[in-house]
């Protein structure tokens, strides 16, 4: 039986994990954060989320491990970025705007989590992960 493979962290990978540094340093709940600015762009949308202890969590989850994981180049995004999409729509029909407007409210909670620590690199890295994220989900829509 042979070994795992070690993988180095790509560059984007730790300037993620950096940022999430700052914003854990000062023990912030990102997930009501999250959800304060999607409900407030999207009042429609509390009807869907049924059980908010756990899909909240696990939507805010999801993404910021879908983000890190592009980031970290992990061959499984794809594939599970399609699936996500599948369990998708059985909450109805979301918009793929929706998709995007989601992964671009994660970056701006994450900066206003971090405050005065957050940099224009990490934003930038952040964002830049959104972007090809997103190139996936179009690409599965």
């Amino acid at each position: 039986m042979q070994a795992a493979e070690s993988t180095t962290p790509t560059p984007a990978y730790e300037a993620l994990m950096a940022s999430m540094d700052a914003i854990v340093a000062d023990g912030v709940d990102i997930v009501p954060m999250f959800f304060a600015h999607f409900f407030r762009a999207n009042p429609a949308e509390q009807a869907k989320f049924h059980n908010k202890l756990s899909s909240h969590g696990n939507m805010v989850n999801e993404i910021m491990g879908l983000l890190l994981a592009v980031a970290a180049e992990e061959p499984w995004v794809e594939m599970f970025t399609r699936a996500q999409l599948r369990t998708h729509e059985g909450y109805g029909d979301i918009a793929l705007e929706r998709y995007r407007e989601a992964l671009d409210m994660f970056v701006d909670v994450l900066g206003e989590s971090a405050g005065a620590r957050w940099t224009a690199e990490w934003d930038r890295c952040w964002r830049d992960q959104a972007a090809r994220l997103m190139v996936m989900i179009e690409r599965w829509y």
